[in-house]
C-alpha cells in the first residue's frame, strides 16, 4: 500500500510542477494499471475531500453567512432563513472553483500535449499496437495526463460520497446520477485507451460549468425580480455545447483516425 501512496504523491507532484514550471509533459510511456491506479484515485478522492469540506466549512460558509447576515436584502425576520442560503451559497462556490480550476488545469495540460491539434491526432494510429506490451500506442500517457485523469476520477468520487453529507438538495437523485456516469466515463476513457478525446470533452463540459455555478450564487444573493437576467445567464453556457460536443462525436467517426503513420509521432 505504501508504494501506491508513493506513486500517487510522485505523479501529483509531477502534474502540478508541470502546470507550474510550464514544462513538458514527457514522453508517452505510463499504461493503466488496475491494481494500482484504483488506490491512487481513493487516495486522491480523501484529499480532494479534505479539500472540498475544510475549504468550505472553515472559509467559504463563514463568509457566505458574513455576506448574507449584512446583506440589505435580507433584514431581521429573514435572517432565519440566510443559514440555508449560506450553505447553498457555499456549495455553488466549491462547484465553481472545483470546475475553474480542472479547466485551468486541463488546458495547460492539452496545450503540451503532441496530438493536442489537429483534431485528427485524437485517433490516430488507434489500431497501431505497441510491439512489447501489445497495447494500442493510445493506452501509453504522459505522466502528467495519467495524474489529472486520476486526480478527476478522484474528484468525482469525493462528489458521489460528499452529497449523502450535504444538506439533502431537490436535485439530489439528478446529481448522484451525474456524479455516478461522470465517474464510469472517466475510467472507461482512462483504460480503454481513449484518454485523447476523453480529455477534449473534460475541456469542452467543464468550463461551462463555472459561469452555471455563478449563476446559482447570484441567485441565492439577489431575488428573482432583481436578476431578471437569471435564465438568460444560466443558459448562456450551454448554447455552443450540443453543437461542439456532436462535432467531437462526429469527428471521431471520420475515417481519418484510421490513417497512416505518421513519421516521428512514435517513433
Amino acid at each position: 500500500m505504501m508504494h501506491v501512496l508513493v506513486e500517487g504523491v510522485t505523479l501529483a507532484s509531477g502534474l502540478f510542477e508541470t502546470l507550474l514550471q510550464g514544462s513538458d509533459c514527457g514522453p508517452p510511456t505510463r499504461l493503466p494499471n488496475l491494481s494500482v491506479d484504483v488506490f491512487i484515485v481513493l487516495f486522491y478522492a480523501v484529499i480532494v475531500g479534505m479539500i472540498n469540506w475544510g475549504m468550505r466549512l472553515w472559509i467559504v460558509l463563514p463568509l457566505a453567512r458574513r455576506v448574507l447576515i449584512v446583506n440589505p436584502l435580507y433584514p431581521g425576520a429573514q435572517r432565519r432563513s440566510s443559514d440555508s442560503k449560506a450553505i447553498k451559497m457555499s456549495l455553488c462556490f466549491m462547484e465553481m472553483l472545483f470546475y475553474a480550476t480542472f479547466s485551468c488545469m486541463n488546458y495547460l495540460i492539452l496545450s503540451r500535449e503532441t496530438w493536442a491539434w489537429p483534431s485528427r491526432l485524437w485517433w490516430l494510429e488507434f489500431e497501431k499496437k505497441d510491439p512489447v506490451t501489445g497495447s494500442s500506442v493510445h493506452e501509453f500517457m504522459t505522466e502528467p495526463l495519467a495524474a489529472y485523469f486520476l486526480l478527476y476520477a478522484g474528484r468525482y468520487l469525493q462528489g458521489i460520497i460528499s452529497v449523502y453529507f450535504e444538506p439533502r438538495r431537490k436535485d439530489f437523485f439528478q446529481m448522484e446520477v451525474h456524479h455516478i456516469l461522470t465517474f464510469a466515463l472517466v475510467g472507461l476513457s482512462y483504460f480503454w485507451g481513449w484518454s485523447r478525446v476523453g480529455f477534449a470533452i473534460m475541456l469542452l463540459l467543464d468550463p461551462a460549468d463555472v459561469p452555471l455555478h455563478a449563476a446559482k450564487i447570484c441567485k441565492v444573493f439577489f431575488s428573482q425580480s432583481q436578476m431578471p437576467f437569471y435564465s438568460e445567464f444560466l443558459l448562456t453556457p450551454f448554447v455552443p455545447v450540443p453543437a461542439i460536443h456532436a462535432a467531437v462525436h462526429w469527428r471521431s467517426e471520420m475515417p481519418e483516425k484510421q490513417e497512416q503513420h505518421v513519421p516521428g509521432l512514435y517513433d
